[in-house]
């Protein structure tokens, strides 16, 4: 957002929006910057009396989750999440077993229709349950990582460099999370487990 002179000024204004990448606003209606500045001066004035004051949060645009082994998106956090916010996910491993995490960014159902994070491929040093812990700051920046059994910590390589497609196939293949199928939680099933039938 430009205010006063340099807002009508091409020469301060092309410059600054090719290196944003993207077109300025050059101003405002009045009544907006009026009560965007009364709202922060309301808050200044409450904070210093020691009275609550309210807080600017950011919501997230699009969701943000994990591969399932079957290709589709587990979500972590969900559209219109109040910013900063955190999340524990566990999931149980097998000493051995090589598996792989998967972050994604969108709204669509299929992981590969989403936008690529990130992600970590490793195997499991010993059968338990891994935590992963993922935490979104204020301004939407994302951190993850995996909590083994034992206590290890290990950070997910998020990266826009986005890996091949045949390397994603793989690492997909090898989540932890699978897809829980109606016929196994549906009411019918626990009906009759209940009547033992």
């Amino acid at each position: 957002l430009l205010m006063g002179p340099l807002a009508a000024s091409a020469w301060f204004r092309e410059p600054l929006e090719r290196a944003l990448g993207r077109p300025v606003q050059p101003e405002a209606a009045a009544g907006t910057l009026a009560a965007g500045a009364a709202i922060t001066a309301w808050h200044d004035v409450a904070r210093s009396l020691g009275r609550p004051a309210g807080r600017v949060t950011e919501p997230l645009t699009a969701a943000v989750g994990l591969a399932r082994r079957d290709g589709t998106m587990l979500r972590i956090f969900e559209p219109h999440t109040r910013l900063p916010a955190e999340k524990a996910t566990a999931f149980p491993t097998v000493e051995g077993t090589p598996f792989a995490v998967t972050l994604w960014q969108g709204n669509a159902l299929a992981a590969e229709s989403n936008a690529w994070l990130g992600g970590i491929a490793s195997v499991a040093e010993r059968s338990g349950e891994l935590v992963l812990r993922t935490k979104l700051s204020a301004d939407g920046r994302l951190d993850a990582r995996l909590e083994s059994p034992t206590g290890k910590a290990l950070d997910v390589r998020l990266s826009p460099a986005e890996p091949s497609a045949e390397e994603r196939a793989v690492l997909v293949e090898r989540s932890p999370w699978q897809v829980t199928t109606p016929e196994n939680t549906g009411l019918l099933t626990k009906m009759k487990k209940f009547f033992g039938s």
